[in-house]
């Protein structure tokens, strides 16, 4: 329902890396439930408010000043990002 509100605002990949920053460190805050971010993850997604280039930036980023919760979070996501190389797969082979 908020998709074309968020999407004006994570107007470009920097902004979109850092709101999912935000909801790392939103996961921490109310102690990982489980596959909330991985919902979090699934919307935004699939209604285009991020770019799975900014997801693949996350996933991959040494950032220090991030690394709170980081690896719970990954773990959360593992099944996300299973799928978005399987559906990029699919799509090269077409």
């Amino acid at each position: 329902q908020r998709a074309k509100l968020l999407q004006r605002y994570l107007s470009d990949e920097k902004k979109e890396l850092q709101a999912l920053y935000a909801l790392q460190a939103l996961m921490v805050h109310m102690e990982q439930p489980a596959n909330l971010l991985r919902m979090f993850f699934d919307t935004l997604y699939d209604e285009d408010v991020i770019k799975e280039e900014a997801f693949y930036r996350w996933e991959s980023s040494k950032d220090p000043a991030e690394q709170t919760g980081k690896g719970v979070a990954l773990k959360s996501v593992t099944a996300f990002f299973t799928w978005l190389r399987d559906a990029e797969e699919e799509s090269d082979k077409d």
